[in-house]
């Protein structure tokens, strides 16, 4: 049941995570790349196609901070974006906290809050 929970942390931490973008410009791309500037960039190699450009999305899972960062968006499709959390989950009675809340709830309450989770993943018990 607590790996489950955990599980389940992880899960709401990446949604919380992916469902916000903080417009903050992520790999040393400039804002505002013409479309085919990828493409350009990256050749052709024998039969392999040059990198296409579109919604792109990388999840880290750190023992400090969670991050989802990402290139193209629904308002610019040119944009990328970057967005981290502390890794941190606490389950209330009243729901789920992640990120900085819940290491704040951590603070009030020692012994609430689950931190450090990248190591147990994978984890049979």
């Amino acid at each position: 049941a607590a790996t489950r929970q955990i599980y389940l942390g992880v899960l709401l931490l990446l949604a919380v995570a992916a469902s916000t973008t903080s417009g903050a410009a992520a790999f040393g791309l400039p804002r505002g790349l013409r479309p085919g500037h990828c493409a350009s960039v990256f050749r052709t190699y024998d039969t392999v196609s040059p990198f296409m450009t579109g919604n792109t999305t990388a999840i880290h899972l750190g023992n400090t901070k969670s991050c989802v960062a990402g290139y193209g968006g629904r308002l610019d499709p040119h944009t990328a974006y970057q967005f981290c959390i502390p890794s941190w989950v606490v389950f209330t009675d009243n729901g789920t906290l992640v990120g900085e809340a819940a290491m704040n709830h951590a603070a009030v309450r020692p012994g609430t809050a689950v931190s450090g989770f990248k190591r147990l993943l994978g984890i049979r018990q």
